[in-house]
């Protein structure tokens, strides 16, 4: 095997390097300044405060409406958090894909005088409409012409309010987008001056969200492929049971979701490098369930030569409580719910795809559970098994935590935020010491469905 560099990123330790892969591990200790007037100053980074940093400080897009999008002015993205003047447009670039040609913005990044070619939406397999549903992503059809990719494509369907519950928190700076099953496109953002066979690095992102919430247009790339001379690729794929509903057998194996992942970066191997990609320096990376997806596409036989390098923020694929070793029983109850055959799995999936969207959005479980399965195809063992025998692929890992997950947010459920003003950080982490290690991020992701209110401060 030849030898790896092994120099550390940015200065993150190598925990391990045996004949298979260097894995290096990073904690994150910094808090966004948007939560300094609801949270104490000894709470430091919750989970998933790190992105903000990520992508230079950008806004997460509010998720409300279903309908009509409110087009996404990309002067203030990112760039409006930067300091120096605002960003602003300055022409529409071009590029050819191999299904066609597409057409998006150029705009400015506060704080530097690069441009970034932004392109929004473009598809990276069929709509998952009628026997797509349910079904793994066939590849995107070609068109003619010019396409537009200017706009905000729309979200996944999902659970909008839930989606809506983290805005109190950044004040309302929320932008609209719909829902719709049209949904499996990604997101490019590349610095203007990288030009067909440029060979910058690409960054695919994977958003969090529990599985069940989450757009790839809630973290703007603009300023990290101006800061970090880097083409930035953000990836939607399916969420809740529409992305990974299983009845356990040949009809409906599951881990829709994954697939849409693993049709994405096939996507990127061969339409990047138009864009000034590389396609053989390819880095995955996302937080929460994100880098859940990230450390599944390390372990599945399908994503072998898709990527490079993985970073998992805040998450992994071995969490306790998602992995479904029965799926039998939840399929049944959701097809009882929408009125479907419940005892043959052939006519379960054949009424399932028949259901509008909009009657599937109506479906609690639909909002509350995602869990994947051995499906012998993306994942042919568990998770464990793959990592105990040693049959993941050899990329440099580096794997991150927060300095206090969820120190905000299980108090928050638990309703004692306003209490939190008189107890210390050790006396505050006490109680949650049990539920470290156990099934806490299962628990945690109900607790996050709760209504938001400011804490007292008096």
């Amino acid at each position: 095997m030849a030898p790896r560099d092994l120099t550390p990123w940015g200065g993150a330790p190598l925990l391990s390097q045996g004949s298979w892969a260097p894995v290096y591990f990073c904690e994150f200790q910094h808090q966004p300044s948007f939560f300094k007037d609801i949270k104490l100053s000894y709470l430091r980074s919750d989970h998933g405060e790190e992105v903000p940093f990520v992508f230079g400080a950008s806004i997460w897009g509010s998720h409300r409406s279903r309908t009509g999008p409110v087009h996404r002015p990309l002067e203030v993205g990112p760039a409006a958090q930067w300091p120096g003047e605002p960003g602003r447009e300055a022409t529409q670039p071009e590029v050819d894909t191999t299904l066609g040609r597409v057409r998006g913005r150029q705009v400015g990044v506060k704080g530097t005088d690069r441009l970034v070619n932004v392109f929004l939406g473009i598809p990276f397999a069929q709509p998952p409409l009628g026997p797509g549903r349910f079904s793994a992503p066939r590849p995107a059809q070609s068109w003619e012409g010019v396409r537009d990719a200017s706009t905000a494509p729309a979200m996944c369907p999902q659970d909008l309010e839930r989606m809506n519950n983290a805005r109190f928190v950044l004040d309302g700076k929320h932008q609209i987008f719909p829902v719709s099953e049209d949904c499996l496109v990604l997101n490019i953002y590349s610095p203007a001056e990288a030009t067909t066979g440029a060979g910058r690095p690409v960054m695919v992102w994977f958003h969090g969200g529990s599985l069940v919430v989450g757009a790839a247009t809630s973290h703007d790339g603009s300023a990290l492929a101006a800061y970090g001379d880097v083409v930035v690729v953000t990836v939607q794929y399916r969420l809740g049971l529409l992305g990974f509903f299983s009845t356990g057998d040949k009809h409906a194996p599951g881990n829709w979701g994954f697939l849409d992942a693993v049709a994405a970066l096939r996507w990127v191997q061969e339409n990047i490098s138009p864009f000034g990609g590389d396609f053989n320096s390819v880095t995955v990376f996302g937080s929460s369930a994100g880098a859940s997806i990230v450390s599944a596409l390390v372990l599945s036989p399908l994503a072998a030569g898709l990527f490079h390098r993985a970073i998992a923020e805040s998450g992994v694929i071995t969490l306790p409580g998602l992995l479904d070793s029965n799926p039998w029983p939840l399929a049944q109850s959701f097809a009882d719910s929408l009125a479907c055959p419940s005892t043959s799995s052939a006519e379960m999936l054949q009424c399932l795809r028949q259901k509008a969207v909009e009657e599937i959005l109506l479906d609690k479980k639909l909002k509350t559970i995602a869990s994947y399965t051995v499906d012998g195809t993306f994942f042919p063992k568990t998770p464990k098994e793959l990592l105990r025998e040693k049959q993941f692929h050899s990329v440099p890992f580096l794997l991150g935590v927060n300095n206090h997950e969820f120190g905000w947010l299980i108090p928050r459920g638990w309703g004692i935020l306003d209490q939190m003003d008189q107890i210390n950080l050790e006396d505050m982490l006490a109680p949650l010491k049990p539920f470290v290690g156990g099934p806490m991020n299962t628990w945690a992701g109900t607790q996050m469905d709760k209504p938001n209110e400011k804490p007292s401060r008096n």
